[in-house]
């Protein structure tokens, strides 16, 4: 239950960024990510890159001020599309996708949904054992004509329309599909991916190009925008699901539901009626004294009908133990099970037996 969910910087599995995450810290990037909200964008440098894989939970209308803000301002965004999340996303900041993933008729790896592209950078060629790039079920990124930079399939792609994963030769026409897009946007820069698997562990492990090519991307724009100076990464994992057992899940959990309800009107209300439940519950608190372990224990051996006491009396006759003897040396040797439940329920036996006026000074204070 404590393991990270697919497309996260700790998720060291076939479908993490671990691996993209050293290499981006070997490269000379700060790498962080936030967990909680990207509300507060605007308070990170300008240059930073700002990286988004999928996501489950849905972008409040605040934080999409903040992305485009963020962009605008200088920052680099970097998107990789899956969920309707991460595509209602893109559509804010005017990039569409298509519903239905491409595939391939002959440029593909092991199956057609995995397709295959040359790299885009002969550059990166030499780090990298394969020359092409792996998108696992990518969308279609429809962008702007005069885009930096576009990476596209070959004319052997088509779009799985009816879902069915297989090619309708007289329903799906074959051709090139944009599979990712570099845009400018204000004095930042816009990468998106039609895939949230292209930074995955497992396509480095296989030898393709994609994270090698992402990080000359990278240090491409953000040299190119403000010079050789530090650059920062920040991988959005605020809108992932997380397991709420894991303590990433519970920080996460937690404060975005704070956060959340801090958006909202009731928000007051419920301030101000805890405010007032506190004001009367708590002079009742102040009041209460908690007994110690130790003050139940002695009681109870001051009382007890031990076991070291001789049966007999000076006549020979047999000690007959009380009913509140008994009742003791019960509770005695249930001590060590049960500390703090044992006097409660000697008071409550003793009740139903003795007035409440025949209790002694002390058995009150301890009460």
């Amino acid at each position: 239950v404590t393991t990270s969910p697919p497309y996260t910087i700790n998720n060291y599995g076939p479908g993490g960024y671990s691996i993209f995450s050293e290499k981006l810290v070997k490269e000379g990037f700060n790498v962080s990510r936030i967990l909680i909200s990207t509300e507060n964008l605007l308070d990170l440098p300008k240059s930073s890159i700002l990286i988004i894989s999928g996501g489950t939970k849905s972008y409040r209308d605040i934080e999409i001020q903040r992305i485009t803000a963020f962009l605008y301002r200088g920052g680099t965004v970097f998107l990789l599309i899956d969920s309707i999340t991460s595509q209602n996303l893109a559509l804010k900041l005017n990039i569409s996708s298509s519903m239905s993933t491409i595939m391939e008729t002959v440029n593909y790896y092991k199956s057609p949904e995995i397709v295959l592209t040359e790299a885009p950078f002969k550059e990166v060629l030499k780090y990298s054992p394969i020359d092409r790039l792996a998108f696992l079920q990518p969308k279609v990124v429809y962008g702007s004509t005069n885009a930096y930079l576009k990476i596209k399939t070959n004319n052997t792609a088509f779009l799985d329309s009816n879902f069915d994963k297989k090619w309708s030769m007289y329903k799906e026409d074959l051709r090139e599909y944009t599979l990712a897009i570099v845009e400018g946007r204000g004095s930042g820069v816009l990468i998106v991916v039609g895939s949230p698997s292209f930074l995955t562990n497992d396509f480095y492990v296989a030898g393709f190009a994609n994270i090698n090519t992402t990080i000359y991307l990278l240090k491409l724009y953000s040299s190119y925008l403000f010079g050789e100076g530090a650059r920062y990464v920040y991988f959005d994992e605020s809108h992932k699901r997380w397991s709420i057992w894991s303590r990433d899940g519970l920080i996460n959990q937690t404060y975005g539901t704070i956060t959340l309800l801090t958006q909202s009107e009731a928000f007051i209300l419920m301030i101000i009626l805890l405010i007032i439940g506190l004001y009367y519950i708590l002079p009742n608190i102040r009041k209460f004294k908690r007994k110690s372990k130790k003050g139940y224990k002695d009681f109870l051996k001051k009382h007890i009908y031990s076991k070291e006491r001789e049966l007999y009396d000076t006549l020979g006759q047999a000690v007959k133990p009380t009913e509140e003897e008994k009742i003791l040396t019960s509770l005695y040797f249930q001590y060590e099970n049960f500390p703090n439940r044992v006097y409660n329920i000697y008071l409550q036996r003793k009740l139903n037996n003795v007035s409440e006026k025949n209790f002694t000074d002390e058995e009150k204070t301890l009460f």
